[in-house]
């Protein structure tokens, strides 16, 4: 069965770039504790809630966080130069680059 585009379009949005995981979970508070960050800071630096931080780090989604935030987030980790490990798309821990 094929998807329309439009469905596949809005679909892809839910999808989670990396799988966040128990592992990944302890990871994204790893790494603002490397940044000495409350989570209210990384919600703001990403432009995303701070429940949308939570809800990551405790594994308290009820759905799949999406794409977009997921990206915001690494991408504000990034940018103070906390690099996120894994293989096969899994967050398993972070590292300062510096």
């Amino acid at each position: 069965m094929e998807m329309e585009a439009n469905f596949l379009d809005r679909y892809q949005r839910q999808l989670s770039l990396p799988e966040v995981g128990l592992r990944g979970q302890r990871a994204l508070r790893a790494a603002r504790a490397l940044l000495n960050w409350p989570a209210e800071k990384l919600a703001e630096e990403a432009g995303v809630s701070r429940s949308t931080i939570r809800r990551l780090e405790n594994g308290e989604a009820t759905t799949t966080p999406r794409r977009g935030s997921v990206e915001k987030i690494l991408s504000v980790l990034a940018r103070h130069n906390i690099r996120c490990l894994g293989q096969n798309g899994v967050i398993e821990g972070v590292v300062s680059a510096e």
